[in-house]
């Protein structure tokens, strides 16, 4: 998770950029993430389960470049500014699916 940790929103913007460096950075970020959630989805036994994203870093770049990384099955994505109405977003969803 070092790999996320040493990701910032700059990071983000200049990798969108063409930016090498950052590029690289905000890639092996999402490859730290990618293989938590598909680490929880397999652990848990979970079926195309929907994934919320929330914080700064899920910006256009990062999203992308884990989405691709993710290996799993997943559900519908939400990207939220709150990580809180992220689990309330995804309940919703699972209650509703139910």
């Amino acid at each position: 998770m070092a790999s996320l940790a040493a990701a910032s929103p700059t990071d983000t913007q200049l990798a969108g950029r063409t930016d090498e460096p950052s590029r690289e950075i905000v890639e092996r970020a999402a490859v730290a993430l990618a293989l938590h959630v598909d680490t929880a989805i397999r652990k848990l036994s979970l079926h195309e389960p929907p994934l919320a994203l929330g914080g700064a870093m899920m910006r256009v770049t990062l999203k992308k470049a884990l989405l691709e990384k993710i290996t799993s099955p997943i559900g519908p994505v939400t990207v939220v500014s709150d990580p809180v109405q992220g689990a309330i977003a995804t309940a919703r969803r699972l209650l509703n699916a139910a």
